[in-house]
C-alpha cells in the first residue's frame, strides 16, 4: 500500500483520476485513506489491539484532511491509554470523557435522526470540545457549564448561549438514556431571555431586496429568491439536489426537512426559472451549491453574512428566516387560509387530526404559491440576469 504525505489537492486530484486506490498517510501513522474510481474518498485509522482494526473516520470533504489527521491522533492516543476505541462507548477502558459522549451523541443520535446535525456539530466544535473535550464527563459540574454559558453570553451572543445549554441538556440526556452518566448537570442552568422575532419585511423592502441580491454569486442570490417564493426553511433550499424535482414539484424527503417528514412544494413560474438557471449553471449534486466548493452546498453561515451585510447596505435588519415568515404573513393578508399556509410551511398537524388526515393538500398548496408569485409579478420583480 502506498504511503504519500497527504495534502488536500493531493485529495482532489485522486477524486478525478477514475481509479481505486488505498493510501497511508506519511504525516500521521494509521491514517488511511480509500480512493474509489466513483470519486468517493473516506478516511479510516487503523491500531492494534488483539490484532488490526480499523475504524471509519468520515468521507472527504464532509471531513476535513485536517479533521481526520487529528482524530486518528486521538486514537492513537486513546489506544496508548488502554483503551479500545472500536468497542461500544460503554464497553471501552477508561473514563468516558465529553469528547466521547459528544461523539457518542453526534453519530447514533443527531446524524441519524436530525437535519440540523451540522449545527450541533459546529456548537461543539467552537464553544463545547475546546474547554470540556478531554474531561471525564461524569466530572464535569453545572458551574463548568454556567463558565460557558455566561462567556458565550458575554460576548454579545445571549441566543447561542441558549442553544448551547439546550444541546448540553440533550447531550446528557442521551448519555443517561445510554447508561453512560447518571446526571444532567445542564438541567436547571440559567436561559437568557428570547423575544419573539416580529420581522416583517413590506413589499418595498422586498423590492430592495430582491435588486440587492442580483449582484451575488449566483448560488447565493437564487437560494434567496427561492426562500421569499417558496416559504420554505433555507437548510431545505440549500440542500435541494436535482433528483427531488419532478415536472412542476419539488419532493423533499424526510431526511431533509426539519420535522423529518416528506413534503411535497408545488413550483410555479418564477421558482421554475430559478430552478432551469440554476441546473444550468451548477457543476454540482446541489442546487445551489458553495461558492468555494461547488461539492458542498450553501453553508448557512453564508447566508447570515450576506444576509448582516446587505441589511447594514439596505438600512433594515431581516435574516433568511424573516423571509418565510414573511412570505407566510402576505399570504394571509392575500386571503389564503392559515391551514393551508400550515401544510406549505410543512408544519406537523396536532392531536390526533394528524392520524386520520394524510392529505397533502397539493391543490391548495399550489393555488397558494400561486398567489404569491402573482404577487411578486405584480411588483414588477424579474429575473434577468437568471436568464442570461
Amino acid at each position: 500500500m502506498a504511503k504519500v504525505r497527504l495534502t488536500d489537492r493531493a485529495l482532489k486530484a485522486l477524486q478525478g483520476d477514475g481509479a481505486d486506490r488505498d493510501l497511508r498517510d506519511a504525516a500521521v501513522p494509521g491514517l488511511y485513506v480509500r480512493v474509489r474510481k466513483t470519486g468517493l474518498v473516506s478516511f479510516s485509522a487503523r491500531y492494534y489491539r488483539g490484532g488490526a482494526r480499523r475504524i471509519s473516520l468520515g468521507t472527504y470533504p464532509e471531513m476535513s484532511l485536517a479533521g481526520a489527521r487529528q482524530l486518528a491522533l486521538q486514537i492513537r492516543a486513546d489506544v496508548a491509554r488502554g483503551k479500545d476505541p472500536g468497542a461500544p462507548l460503554a464497553e471501552r477502558g477508561g473514563e468516558v470523557t465529553f469528547r466521547d459522549l459528544a461523539t457518542e451523541y453526534l453519530e447514533r443520535h443527531a446524524r441519524p435522526n436530525k437535519a440540523s446535525w451540522e449545527e450541533d456539530e459546529r456548537i461543539l466544535k467552537g464553544d463545547l470540545l475546546p474547554p470540556l473535550g478531554e474531561m471525564p464527563a461524569a466530572e464535569i459540574s453545572r458551574r463548568d457549564l454556567i463558565a460557558i454559558f455566561d462567556r458565550v453570553t458575554d460576548r454579545g451572543s445571549p441566543t447561542m448561549a441558549n442553544r448551547i445549554r439546550a444541546l448540553l441538556s440533550k447531550i446528557y440526556a442521551f448519555g443517561i438514556s445510554r447508561d453512560l452518566v447518571s446526571a444532567n448537570p445542564a438541567a436547571g442552568m440559567p436561559r437568557n431571555p428570547e423575544a419573539a422575532r416580529q420581522t416583517v419585511l413590506t413589499d418595498q423592502q422586498l423590492t430592495q431586496l430582491w435588486v440587492a441580491v442580483e449582484a451575488e454569486d449566483p448560488s447565493i442570490g437564487g437560494c434567496l429568491r427561492m426562500l421569499m417564493l417558496t416559504l420554505q426553511r433555507s437548510q431545505e433550499v440549500r440542500l435541494l439536489t436535482l433528483d427531488q424535482l419532478d415536472d412542476t414539484w419539488w419532493n423533499q424527503p424526510a431526511g431533509v426537512s426539519k420535522n423529518r417528514e416528506s413534503h411535497r412544494v408545488p413550483l410555479e413560474p418564477m421558482t421554475m426559472e430559478i430552478l432551469q438557471a440554476q441546473q444550468h449553471l451548477s457543476r454540482s449534486r446541489y442546487l445551489f451549491p458553495s461558492p468555494k466548493d461547488p461539492r458542498k452546498p450553501l453553508a448557512p453561515k453564508t447566508l447570515s453574512h450576506v444576509a448582516q451585510r446587505l441589511s447594514r447596505e439596505l438600512g433594515f435588519k431581516w435574516t433568511p428566516h424573516d423571509l418565510r415568515r414573511t412570505g407566510a404573513t402576505r399570504l394571509a393578508e392575500l386571503g389564503v387560509e392559515v391551514f393551508v399556509i400550515d401544510r406549505l410551511l410543512n408544519h406537523r398537524i396536532p392531536g390526533v387530526t394528524a392520524v386520520y388526515v394524510r392529505s397533502q393538500f397539493d391543490v391548495q398548496k399550489r393555488e397558494a404559491l400561486r398567489v404569491l408569485d402573482h404577487h411578486f409579478s405584480s411588483l414588477g420583480l424579474q429575473l434577468p440576469a437568471m436568464n442570461a
